[in-house]
């Protein structure tokens, strides 16, 4: 597959995961959410492969986890879940616009 036909893929996905590494790029610029596996002596390297967009720091955080790869398949499927089935709440209380309170 070509790498346009990649991005069009990942821009279609609300989530894609993967193991940690530079094959994480281009999904976590186009897809809605990225959950990775993370090696156990590769720690200090996490969020490497991230593009982030020009975002809130809370949907940034919200659209990339980070797990150990030993995470077990029903774990694994619990995180992408919770993604999934919160991110319409996230949305509606905890974008910048909702938490935008003027100083007092």
């Amino acid at each position: 597959m070509r790498e346009r036909a990649w991005c069009e893929r990942y821009a279609a996905s609300h989530c894609v995961v993967g193991v940690h590494g530079s094959n994480m790029l281009l999904p976590s610029a186009h897809a809605g959410a990225t959950v990775e596996l993370m090696p156990a002596g590769h720690w200090g390297n996490m969020l490497q492969e991230i593009l982030f967009r020009d975002e809130d720091l809370r949907s940034a955080v919200f659209r990339h986890r980070v797990l150990p790869i030993n995470t077990d398949p029903v774990g694994l499927a619990a995180a992408v879940s919770a993604v999934l089935r919160t991110y319409p709440d996230f949305a509606a209380y905890m974008a910048p616009e909702a938490v935008a309170h003027p100083v007092l």
